[in-house]
């Protein structure tokens, strides 16, 4: 398994995620605003850290897109660390643990879970979001590895 083929399949799989949502957001009105919950958790970090945030709302948005697109990477990038046997288990679980995590980490981090869970379509948009993102990643990683 070759680092560069695990983080570029994380970072593809991130970038998925993350277009299908900014799209997601302009067309469907129960759609999750995981922008929203970027951008609060982003404050609150920076916040506990003593630093100023972008006052500039179109600047604080970009820096929490790139944000999220990093730590979902990251995280993603813990897919293909198995076999190549288990790769689509270990895509579909930890998508659906993302997207799980999506909706019931809000409230205990003390940020607004209504980014996520407004309604039963946006709660299973978001876990939907997750794992395609998830699959997205497996997908690539397989398609470097061959």
């Amino acid at each position: 398994m070759k680092i560069t083929h695990t983080f570029l399949s994380g970072l593809t799989g991130a970038l998925i995620l993350t277009a299908i949502h900014e799209t997601l957001r302009y067309v469907q009105s129960n759609a999750p605003r995981m922008d929203s919950l970027g951008k609060q958790a982003l404050l609150k970090i920076l916040s506990a850290l003593d630093i100023q945030p972008p006052r500039d709302a179109s600047t604080l948005h970009y820096v929490t897109l790139a944000t999220d697109v990093v730590s979902n990477a990251l995280y993603y990038s813990l897919i293909p660390a198995s076999s190549p046997k288990k790769l689509w288990k270990r895509s579909i679980g930890l998508g659906l643990l993302a997207g799980l995590g999506a909706l019931v980490l809000p409230k205990p981090l003390g940020l607004s879970p209504q980014a996520s869970n407004r309604t039963t379509k946006t709660q299973v948009l978001t876990v939907m979001l997750y794992l395609g993102g998830a699959l997205a990643t497996g997908l690539t990683y397989r398609a470097l590895s061959k």
